[in-house]
């Protein structure tokens, strides 16, 4: 999810899911979500909504888990001026000790080492290429997972090891995620 005013929605579909020894699994998911922006010009372009569509693979043990995924996000056009698309890529490598090993309801702590990478396109205004717009970034670092009960604390920072831009982008120093959620059915099956 970006860090715009937006409206943002998101469907998922495990088509996938493999057991792959005990407490083992093999799974892939594909999304289809948009935005729909709340404002109306983003650095003097016309705003419009954009449609995504992702997928990602991975394996999920009780210990290891080995996840890679893509997306590409596309906006419309709108009075001949369109934000540039994202094409985005990670690869997660998930570590669970074994003291935290442990079937729900106990708690569940999960740690990883995330990369990504996001490719800016050029943006259009009045129908032309913006010279100065576009990017090329990737950033590696570590997150982790806390769940408990219906309960779920993600977060971390990923620092920048590539980053080239347009004239627009800013400079970035570091990307820091804190998530919480709640599951309203969670699962009581076990190596959720």
């Amino acid at each position: 999810m970006s860090g715009n005013p937006d409206i943002e929605s998101l469907v998922g579909w495990r088509f996938q899911t493999r057991p792959v020894g005990e407490g083992a699994r093999f799974e892939s998911t594909a999304y289809v979500g948009g935005l729909l922006p709340l404002d109306a010009h983003r650095g003097g372009i016309a705003t419009s909504p954009a449609g995504l569509v992702s997928v990602t693979s991975g394996y999920a043990s009780r210990s290891h888990y080995f996840w890679a995924g893509a997306s590409h996000l596309h906006h419309a056009e709108r009075d001949g001026d369109r934000l540039g698309s994202v094409t985005s890529f990670s690869l997660v490598y998930g570590y669970r000790a074994p003291a935290w090993r442990k079937d729900y309801p106990k708690p569940d702590l999960r740690f990883f080492v995330e990369a990504t990478g996001d490719i800016t396109g050029t943006s259009l205004h009045g129908g032309q290429p913006m010279a100065d717009t576009g990017a090329r970034i990737a950033l590696v670092g570590p997150t982790m997972l806390l769940l408990y009960k219906a309960y779920a604390i993600e977060g971390g920072v990923l620092f920048p090891v590539y980053q080239r831009n347009g004239a627009m982008q800013p400079e970035e120093r570091f990307r820091f995620g804190l998530n919480f959620t709640y599951f309203f059915w969670p699962s009581k099956g076990k190596g959720h």
